[in-house]
């Protein structure tokens, strides 16, 4: 369970933003923040072509296409 307020979240995007946006669960949002902010996550993860496999006991983020730097 992550309790965060909308100004703790950053617009940086770690890995675990990601599973939670795959995988989570929204118990309580009252104004729906977290809700469309795990949607357009998922949506950048869809346009991205980011997917997740599973090494040994690794659940690791790839590029179906390296998009480059910057």
């Amino acid at each position: 369970m992550i309790a965060k307020t909308p100004a703790e979240c950053t617009f940086y995007l770690a890995p675990l933003y990601l599973d939670i946006a795959l995988d989570g669960i929204v118990l309580y949002d009252r104004d729906d923040w977290l809700t469309s902010r795990l949607a357009a996550i998922r949506t950048r993860i869809d346009r991205h072509g980011l997917y997740r496999i599973q090494r040994d006991r690794d659940l690791i983020w790839e590029w179906r296409e390296f998009p480059g730097f910057g």
